[in-house]
């Protein structure tokens, strides 16, 4: 039982989640020492209690935690949550919550949970809407071709109106193109050859690989070729995981 319990605290830690469990009788908590880290507190002996959980909430987000997590207690279901929370040294954080209806050793009616710091991807998410907002500003309003892939989810999930002067294509055919297809075969050999080592060079650290200039044959939809400068950059989180690709296609044909 012992190293069973070794096992899962050195899991936690590496997983760096919070652990905790509230009696729903006494109205007790007992959480891990990640948990109260989090919460910027000095250690898991410290007073903790579903208020001060609320209390923790950025004042946008505390009616939807609060009824939330207040519902999972009612009625007994899961609850998932992510939001924002206030640390005891003023940070604002990210956090998520999960948590679960037990019985616990008491025989009392129990939550059961964890908490993890998501504040790096969430601020990344946040920065690729902005910019994704403001790229659909312009290209909406140039002649270029404006597109972003995600790699996640292996699909172009933005394309400028343009590509329809530009290409032949509705924005809704592009946007079911995979990721090289509108290349002349050439240029999509070329492209695909290249990727690999220009991801594994950013991953290291090379910030040449982050943005780049190609001349590249494109493929109309009627089958005709266009010479073309793109622009691509790697669009990645806090630890430099390339999570999208944005590109500006410019026709240079003469």
């Amino acid at each position: 039982l012992r190293l069973s319990e070794d096992r899962l605290r050195y899991a936690l830690e590496v997983l760096r989640v919070g652990v905790w469990e509230r009696d729903l009788v006494s109205r007790t908590v007992v959480r891990s020492e990640r948990h109260a880290a989090i919460f910027g507190c000095p250690g898991a002996a410290s007073p903790w209690s579903l208020e001060q959980f609320f209390d923790s909430a950025l004042p946008e987000d505390r009616a939807r935690v609060e009824e939330t997590v207040r519902r999972g207690d009612d009625e007994g279901v899961p609850v998932e949550l992510k939001f924002r929370i206030r640390r005891a040294d003023g940070q604002m954080r990210w956090v998520r919550v999960s948590s679960q209806s037990i019985i616990n050793q008491h025989g009392h009616q129990a939550r059961l949970g964890i908490i993890e710091d998501i504040t790096e991807s969430a601020l990344a998410e946040a920065d690729l809407r902005e910019r994704e907002f403001r790229y659909r500003l312009l290209a909406e309003n140039v002649a270029d071709v404006v597109w972003l892939y995600s790699l996640a989810e292996d699909r172009y999930i933005y394309v400028s109106p343009s590509v329809e002067r530009r290409g032949g294509y509705t924005a809704e055919e592009f946007l079911r193109l995979p990721l090289l297809a509108a290349l002349a075969p050439e240029s999509r050999e070329r492209v695909a050859a290249k990727m690999p080592g220009r991801l594994a060079g950013f991953a290291a650290g090379d910030e040449s690989c982050r943005t780049q200039i190609d001349e590249l044959l494109e493929l109309r939809r009627d089958g005709t070729v266009v010479c073309a400068e793109v622009v691509t950059t790697l669009i990645a989180d806090a630890e430099r995981r390339v999570t999208h690709v944005q590109g500006v296609s410019r026709d240079i044909t003469e």
